[in-house]
């Protein structure tokens, strides 16, 4: 193996880097609001929207209530989130 011009690097020949891993599938736009759109019943439509469009774990939105909801200031009261920082 030859570097910076040496040959004598042999070390370094046998130093291996970990595999590289797989890239996540990424789902389009279009593709979340189809899936979304296929959601008939309002008690899973809501929480899948909320999770989505919040951002939020599944954790966190199954403590959302009506009252964390403020609709004049488009925000959201996350109770029990991660951190604990209500």
């Amino acid at each position: 193996m030859e570097m910076l011009g040496r040959t004598d690097c042999k070390v370094l020949a046998s130093v291996k880097t970990k595999d590289l891993f797989k890239l996540p599938v990424v789902v389009l736009r279009d593709e979340v609001a189809q899936i979304l759109g296929h959601v008939r019943e309002l008690r899973f439509a809501v929480p899948l929207r909320l999770i989505y469009l919040w951002g939020l774990r599944v954790s966190e939105c199954l403590h959302v209530e009506v009252r964390d909801i403020k609709r004049a200031g488009l925000r959201l009261h996350i109770r029990k989130g991660k951190g604990g920082k209500d």
